[in-house]
């Protein structure tokens, strides 16, 4: 099974293959504001390093938000492409679980449960709580938007794992917070999004017959798009 993963929820632009569950090839780059120009290239890069053809990929997974607006149209219209122009399925991935996943995954997280957080300006998240399951992870709430100062009352005290680029603000409001020291953040480097998480969860939806509607599919923005702006 071959399954082409996207990730464009962020400044990170990322592409990765997972081919039988595994991952011979990923790019990612952070440069903000070029995932209009970046991706196809990306795409190629990461298909020749895995000798793949395009026409033998069975799905496109694409990373589906919460995060920048513009970013999630620009990844979900190149899925939408390759999708079309290959006759493969298209997966949406939930970008907060596969921070989740990839912190479960990389044996980043320390704890059961693990906080994925997206920064959304104005010392506001994009949020999801997940409990490890097994080998990947399953959500404990809906995935929200709300201030930093709330989050605590929202998810308790018990010990947590941060991962995400909301990370930092919530460890800077620590004291608010008041459980600071049973928030755990992974390493600053792991807090950017991945596509290896997006790939590897686009072929589990995938094997469980979990594929979207090319023409309907549509990002998950949560957040009104002037607020955004």
């Amino acid at each position: 099974m071959n399954v082409l993963g996207i990730e464009t929820a962020t400044s990170v632009c990322a592409v990765a293959v997972c081919r039988n569950s595994t991952i011979p090839a990923f790019q990612e780059q952070d440069v903000p504001n070029t995932h209009s120009e970046r991706l196809l290239p990306m795409v190629d890069g990461v298909l020749k390093q895995s000798e793949i053809i395009v026409s033998e990929l069975d799905a496109v997974a694409v990373s589906i938000g919460p995060g920048s607006f513009t970013g999630l149209r620009i990844g979900l219209s190149v899925a939408k492409g390759l999708v079309f122009s290959t006759k493969s399925k298209l997966v949406c991935v939930s970008t907060l679980e596969a921070l989740a996943y990839m912190a479960a995954e990389d044996g980043l997280a320390s704890t059961a449960r693990i906080l994925s957080v997206l920064d959304a300006r104005r010392d506001r998240v994009y949020c999801q709580l997940f409990e490890r399951d097994g080998a990947g992870v399953k959500p404990s709430c809906e995935m929200r938007l709300m201030p930093v100062a709330e989050l605590a009352g929202e998810v308790g005290d018990a010990p947590l794992t941060l991962i995400g680029t909301g990370t930092q603000a919530i460890v800077n409001a620590a004291v608010v917070l008041e459980v600071g020291k049973k928030w755990h953040s992974v390493p600053k480097e792991s807090n950017r999004s991945s596509a290896r998480p997006v790939a590897l969860l686009g072929a589990t939806q995938l094997s469980k017959g979990y594929i979207e509607d090319v023409a309907s599919a549509e990002p998950t923005y949560i957040m009104d798009f002037f607020e955004n702006r």
